[in-house]
């Protein structure tokens, strides 16, 4: 398994293009939701999914266990 974690900023999106023209198999882009992004962010991320989908990889959206403000208190 080949796993991308991605923000979905323009390095990333580079870095999945590069892995499907390379044929990477079994790839996922994971994403990481903060909370900390732009309102409007998550609407690339979401578009990005569905490119990412039609690439043949498989997209994963992650929710933190632990809020990065209350791990910086910790």
């Amino acid at each position: 398994m080949n796993v991308i974690s991605s923000s979905y900023g323009n390095d990333s999106v580079a870095l999945i293009q590069w892995a499907y023209e390379r044929r990477l198999p079994n790839v996922t882009v994971v994403f990481v939701d903060t909370g900390w992004s732009a309102p409007r962010w998550l609407d690339r991320v979401d578009e990005a999914e569905a490119w990412v989908k039609t690439l043949g990889f498989s997209a994963m959206r992650l929710q933190p266990a632990v809020q990065y403000e209350d791990l910086m208190r910790m």
